[in-house]
């Protein structure tokens, strides 16, 4: 048992803290990308899969970081022509739970992939939720295919109904 503990103390140690964020909420979220920890914070908080695209589509200099309840920081943005691809990042900076999302259309369907290192698909956060459903309304995305993915990089379906317009 002690040796878990230390175990889990360690895997903790491990997760760069995120507590400086909050100094860039109301600032550009470009501001706060630029920031030389930001990286090393999204690639310890998500999926590999999922850096790129996530950490790849953030930076929109109009946009934004929004801090809810002194604690929960959430970026935005969009990438590619058109912006078939547009992202979210929602952190917890005073814990160690973090949560990606990517949404992405093509001619077959809109897909959005959540991931997550620390969290599962069946315990996200009720503030992780409700930032990712008003992200989802806000710009009037509606997936078709939901997925998540954890640390092993391998995307799952999950039922879409939470995520959708109608819901």
């Amino acid at each position: 048992m002690k040796l878990l503990c230390v175990l889990a103390v360690a895997a903790a140690a491990t997760i760069p803290d995120g507590s400086w964020l909050l100094s860039y909420g109301g600032k550009p979220i470009a501001t706060a990308v630029n920031d030389k920890r930001m990286l090393p914070v999204v690639r310890n908080r998500l999926p590999v899969a999922l850096v790129g695209r996530v950490f790849g589509s953030l930076g929109d200099a109009r946009t934004p970081v929004a801090v809810a309840e002194g604690r929960f920081v959430a970026m935005t943005g969009c990438g590619g022509p058109d912006c078939r691809l547009r992202a979210l990042l929602w952190i917890d900076a005073k814990g160690t739970s973090a949560l990606g999302a990517a949404y992405e259309v093509s001619a077959e369907n809109e897909r959005l992939t959540i991931g997550s290192n620390g969290l599962s698909a069946n315990d996200l956060p009720p503030a992780a939720m409700a930032s990712l459903v008003a992200w989802l309304r806000a710009n009037g995305l509606d997936p078709d295919v939901v997925e998540f993915m954890g640390p092993s990089n391998v995307p799952r379906r999950v039922d879409a109904e939470p995520f959708r317009a109608s819901s």
